[in-house]
């Protein structure tokens, strides 16, 4: 990937997505075989109740957006297909400068 020749990390936050509504929880949680072995990839945890599953999803997205970094600071931010979690995330980034 051209990212690493430049030696840039890349980090994927996916919002992750349950089709069918249940009463079941399902944790945030990095890719354990990732595709490439220097991209990351973490699961927001997801709680898929009708009328919940998109605030819920909202705030578990920027909530891990926010945590990862803390860890180590982005230097860019890049969103892909803008659904709720992602705007969100994309709005809190731009406040920080993060372009």
């Amino acid at each position: 990937m051209r990212f690493f020749v430049s030696g840039h990390d890349v980090e994927i936050i996916s919002q992750g997505e349950v089709i069918d509504p249940a009463w079941t929880f399902y944790p945030s949680f990095a890719e354990p075989e990732p595709f490439h072995q220097e991209v990351v990839v973490h699961y927001a945890s997801i709680l898929p109740v009708r009328r919940l599953n998109g605030l819920w999803s909202n705030a578990r997205t920027l909530h891990l957006l926010k945590a990862r970094h803390r860890v180590a600071p982005f230097d860019l931010v890049i969103i892909f297909n803008l659904k709720g979690p992602r705007s969100r995330a994309a709005r809190w980034a731009v406040r920080r400068g993060l372009r």
